[in-house]
């Protein structure tokens, strides 16, 4: 398994002991997105590490990641994201609120084979995303090596549970 991680998740993404992707993102002057990867991916199952709080920064970048990973040919891919943005809000309880949870989820499902989270902020329902979704502490056990059982999940494994 090749582990690609977000800037701000660097530190995290080495103590997990998988190997590291190598890739690219920056901002041209205008503010958008260049993303590139360097590793070589095709046949594997890869995960991303990227907390998606600052959704609307981080989105795009991850979406550019994920489909370039998939064209690359990557077999499996894993989103981890501590934080998952945009969940809390499940149900419309004001009439044109826009439910972003699903929103979100369906912005985000065709890209990722899997999802690891500490809590999606889903009160209604286990998981919003089309894809396997698993929660550290519930679904994956917690504590300080919570990073090992997260092999598993991401290569689909039953005996972690789904959501």
């Amino acid at each position: 398994m090749i582990l690609f991680s977000f800037p701000e998740q660097a530190i995290l993404g080495k103590a997990m002991g998988l190997e590291q992707g190598a890739w690219e993102w920056r901002h041209f002057p205008d503010g958008e997105s260049y993303v590139r990867v360097d590793s070589h991916v095709k046949g594997k199952t890869v995960a991303i590490l990227c907390s998606l709080n600052q959704p609307d920064i981080k989105t795009l970048p991850l979406i550019f990641l994920t489909r370039t990973l998939k064209e690359m040919g990557a077999a499996r891919i894993t989103l981890i994201a501590p934080y998952l943005g945009y969940m809390r809000q499940d149900k419309r309880f004001k009439e044109g609120e826009a439910v972003t949870s699903d929103i979100f989820a369906a912005l985000l499902s065709p890209y990722i084979d899997a999802l690891i989270t500490i809590d999606p902020h889903l009160h209604r329902r286990p998981c919003a995303l089309d894809c396997s979704c698993y929660r550290i502490g519930k679904d994956i056990g917690d504590g300080p090596r919570w990073h090992e059982p997260l092999a598993l999940a991401a290569l689909g494994s039953t005996a972690a549970g789904k959501g």
